[in-house]
């Protein structure tokens, strides 16, 4: 397994730099994809995003010599396929709802995580993990307004995306008993770009030279996440990275007023605020005998 040996000392202030660049790089993209809206379907963009992230971020996968030997290749093809699902749920909501809500709904996954270790494997939470939960699930609740005449139903679909990658991520603990960083992403990218280039000719319509650049940023600043979020777990623990990446939200809520003219409401902007302190707060609390695996977050950025 490819666990951090790296010999290079903790360099704290640039591991937060970079977590901060890979927070950008993610907000980017989605407001790319915003932007093509329903000028492509939502196969292209994702089957974007996999096949220039892969040619972009191939070289340095293949400095695993050990790339093609994988042991649990259900459990990776099952990483794959919820990987995918999240990836979807993400951009088709970003044609119904502003990059920051999107956002937000999607990184609920700290708080869906402990519940699918309990559901799934057992793993009890501990009661001071609740109350960041609580805390998050009731940000959910105000974000949502589920009585509000003007419900957004897509708000739903982003919230799945959140749960999708907590379901990853609990499938990406246990593959890092085994996997290398490096093997999952691999496989994700690869098997990202075939699956979605088979569904593609499907729905295609031949884009634009303006939405090609958009495409074309699209899987660059995917790429630029990863390397990004690679970059700062090696300078800084991953307990310390983790909570730094709900930067991304105030990333889009100004990118939302600037390009779209967007203003959220009170409301919106008190349950964003619970969001992330419960997100933040579970991250935190959770058992520090138990340290967040370095790898896990290496191959969830895909």
């Amino acid at each position: 397994m490819e666990i951090a040996k790296n010999s290079r000392p903790q360099n704290i202030k640039l591991g937060v730099l970079l977590a901060l660049a890979a927070s950008l790089c993610s907000t980017i993209m989605s407001v790319f994809a915003k932007l093509i809206g329903d000028g492509q379907a939502v196969t292209t963009i994702v089957f974007s995003r996999f096949a220039i992230g892969l040619l972009v971020l191939l070289p340095w996968l293949l400095t695993d010599h050990a790339l093609f030997k994988v042991d649990n290749r259900i459990k990776v093809l099952l990483r794959c396929i919820t990987s995918i699902m999240a990836m979807v749920c993400v951009f088709y909501s970003l044609k119904f709802m502003p990059v920051s809500n999107v956002l937000l709904l999607n990184n609920t996954f700290p708080l869906f995580l402990p519940l699918l270790s309990w559901i799934i494997l057992g793993v009890k939470t501990p009661m001071k993990m609740l109350i960041g939960i609580v805390i998050g699930f009731v940000g959910v609740a105000l974000v949502l307004h589920p009585k509000a005449a003007s419900f957004n139903w897509h708000a739903l679909i982003a919230l799945l995306s959140g749960l999708l990658a907590a379901q990853a991520m609990l499938q990406i603990r246990l593959l890092t008993q085994g996997t290398s960083a490096k093997q999952i992403l691999f496989y994700l990218f690869v098997f990202g770009t075939v699956v979605t280039g088979m569904v593609v000719p499907f729905y295609f319509t031949m884009p634009t030279s303006h939405q090609m650049i958009l495409l074309l940023f699209v899987g660059l600043s995917g790429a630029g996440y990863q390397c990004f979020l690679t970059l700062a777990l090696i300078y800084a623990n991953a307990r310390i990275v983790s909570p730094i990446y709900f930067s991304c939200i105030v990333f889009a809520g100004i990118l939302d007023w600037f390009i779209w003219s967007i203003k959220l409401s009170c409301i919106d902007l008190v349950g964003m605020a619970f969001i992330m302190a419960g997100g933040i707060l579970t991250i935190l609390l959770a058992d520090r005998n138990k340290p967040i695996h370095p790898d896990v977050h290496r191959a969830l950025a895909g």
